[in-house]
């Protein structure tokens, strides 16, 4: 009982002094205690991997963006003399995607390949911006929140409500109609080269097991008969 009694007698010791340490108000009741916003993990940037001749994040300046429509601000750093994509185009790109502070959160530099996917399915300020531009065009592109990811984020690399910074090059493009064509193609052969394959499997085992066979019957009429 008296163990007991000793130890709630420190336990509210320490309580008091812990809540008078680290809880009580030195300042009286008025003081406001500022919340401190998580900063980006650096583990989630690339910055330490990108290649150091790919494009940078300071060569352009936040006064050199001309204003676009929904406020995604871009500049043209090169001039494409290709025609402009639709809607339901395949394309391909080189990028690197920035947060505010630098961080660079994507980026197909590096990767020795470019990204390729349809115009319908990337976030609004990529497809406004990418349908303005002509294929071999190369621009700097700062997307807002509401032409990003939003709120959401996307997580782990992008907080939420983050103003995103893009340097994009359109490289090629082909239209949906072509991009269907080239997906059957590539399937009919891969389902042809399926087909071949398994005919050769199949005809290699039945030559084996037909081998089999007859060196089994030749052994069973070499062997000597019990009545011989």
């Amino acid at each position: 009982m008296t163990a007991i009694v000793i130890a709630s007698g420190v336990i509210s010791v320490l309580l008091l002094t812990g809540c008078r340490g680290g809880g009580a108000n030195p300042g009286g009741d008025d003081l406001v205690i500022p919340f401190v916003e998580p900063t980006q993990s650096e583990r989630t940037c690339l910055n330490e991997v990108y290649p150091p001749d790919a494009p940078t994040f300071q060569e352009v300046a936040e006064a050199d963006y001309r204003p676009g429509a929904n406020n995604v601000d871009y500049i043209v750093l090169e001039e494409g003399d290709g025609e402009k994509p639709a809607i339901d185009w395949q394309i391909e790109v080189k990028y690197t995607g920035w947060l505010e502070d630098g961080c660079v959160f994507g980026t197909t530099y590096g990767s020795g390949r470019d990204a390729r996917f349809f115009l319908g399915f990337v976030i609004p300020g990529w497809r406004q911006s990418l349908l303005d531009m002509n294929i071999g065009e190369r621009r700097r592109i700062r997307i807002p929140p509401d032409q990003g990811y939003g709120q959401a984020g996307s997580p782990p690399r992008i907080p939420a409500n983050a103003v995103l910074y893009f340097d994009v090059k359109l490289e090629t493009g082909i239209t949906g109609e072509q991009a269907m064509a080239t997906a059957t193609a590539v399937n009919e052969a891969a389902a042809a080269t399926i087909t071949a394959v398994s005919e050769e499997v199949e005809a290699t085992f039945t030559a084996i097991a037909e081998e089999a066979t007859v060196e089994a019957e030749s052994s069973s009429d070499a062997e000597p008969k019990e009545d011989e």
